[in-house]
């Protein structure tokens, strides 16, 4: 232990929490009245660049800088006063290194003042830091779109190419080559979706995707997905149905058209995924309050309540046998609920595992009703 000089002992033994002030990450200063040093830990003995018995004797003006002096001697009368100070200075070591700190001036009981200081430089070295990892964050987010706006083209090229030789545009084919080329040009097509999600993605959280909002009726829009996944439907032998109450069939909303339709067709589209032939999902729009209430409605097989919480982040999947039946990169919940934040809303779900789920959000209406 340093040797401290006597005078100081009858002080030193009767602070309780010494070991607990010499392991404190900031910078500790105790004074006399007369602003000479009494004690000092080791954090303060370390930037200053003296040793504590160096340091005991000295005015606190030592240590300061010509500027922090004057700070300091102007905030002499509060400490006096018995009130707390705090305020930014620089700090002036042995080899005249300037240290900034943010220091908080307390008064101690017996007249004496107790500095804390916090070493500015690193604050400053983590604010440095976390700019640098944003930036780096930037280029990788901008390079990775990049990437996939580059695979996007020869990807739908080839789509293209390969949905012409199976329909016989380069000559007849045989059975087993279509039905190869179909499973080829069903996984391009994954390949493209999940391409156009990532770009979506990168677009959402650098808030460059563009949104085109507009007086629309959200009825004419949900007939028209529903019109367009029809299709889909019959093939998986499935009901797909739109119900519109009558009160919302004059309602307008102020929102980006296209966008709405991703929305929606990619809840409806995750609703058919998970339900079994010969059941039925539905689209249903109703009036509550002065907001159009949308609902996906399945009759599917549900999601565990555990799964709850969690199927809206990136990437997400349910863990269990659904992932198993059915193939999906996670993305499509996460992008409708960032593109719904554009429109202040929230998407939700409630589900029994089972017998089905309902995916529902609100947009407010812009038609006086």
């Amino acid at each position: 232990m340093t040797n401290i000089p006597e005078n100081n002992n009858a002080f030193l033994k009767n602070i309780e929490y010494k070991n607990i002030l010499d392991a404190m990450t900031e910078s500790i200063w105790i004074g006399d009245e007369n602003e000479r040093t009494v004690y000092a830990n080791p954090n303060f003995c370390r930037i200053m660049e003296y040793s504590l018995e160096e340091m005991i004797g000295k005015e606190s003006y030592v240590f300061w800088d010509e500027e922090s002096t004057k700070t300091v001697k102007k905030n002499n009368s509060l400490r006096k006063q018995g009130e707390n100070s705090k305020y930014e200075w620089v700090l002036r070591s042995k080899s005249w290194v300037l240290v900034p700190v943010l220091l908080s001036w307390t008064p101690l009981w017996n007249g004496w003042t107790a500095g804390i200081m916090t070493d500015l430089r690193e604050i400053q070295a983590v604010k440095d830091e976390s700019q640098r990892l944003q930036e780096l964050n930037q280029v990788k987010d901008e390079f990775i779109s990049l990437v996939w706006h580059e695979l996007r083209t020869p990807m739908t090229g080839i789509r293209g190419y390969l949905t012409m030789i199976r329909d016989g545009d380069a000559g007849d084919i045989s059975e087993e080559t279509q039905h190869f080329l179909d499973i080829v040009i069903d996984e391009s097509k994954r390949l493209i979706d999940m391409i156009n999600d990532m770009l979506d993605i990168a677009k959402l959280e650098s808030g460059k995707m563009d949104f085109s909002d507009e007086n629309i009726s959200p009825a004419e829009i949900s007939r028209m997905v529903v019109e367009g996944l029809s299709f889909l439907a019959k093939q998986r032998g499935l009901t797909l149905i739109c119900e519109c109450m009558p009160e919302v069939e004059d309602v307008v909303i102020f929102a980006d058209a296209a966008k709405l339709r991703q929305v929606l067709i990619n809840l409806l589209g995750n609703a058919l995924k998970f339900t079994h032939a010969g059941w039925t999902v539905t689209l249903r729009l109703s009036l509550q309050g002065g907001a159009i209430l949308f609902e996906a409605i399945d009759t599917g097989i549900g999601i565990p309540p555990e799964h709850l919480s969690s199927i809206f982040e990136k990437f997400k999947q349910v863990d269990n046998y659904l992932q198993k039946s059915v193939n999906g990169t996670g993305l499509g919940l996460y992008i409708c609920k960032k593109i719904l934040a554009h429109f202040d809303s929230d998407l939700r779900v409630k589900s029994i595992e089972g017998k089905g789920s309902t995916f529902y959000f609100s947009i407010a209406t812009c038609t006086d009703i």
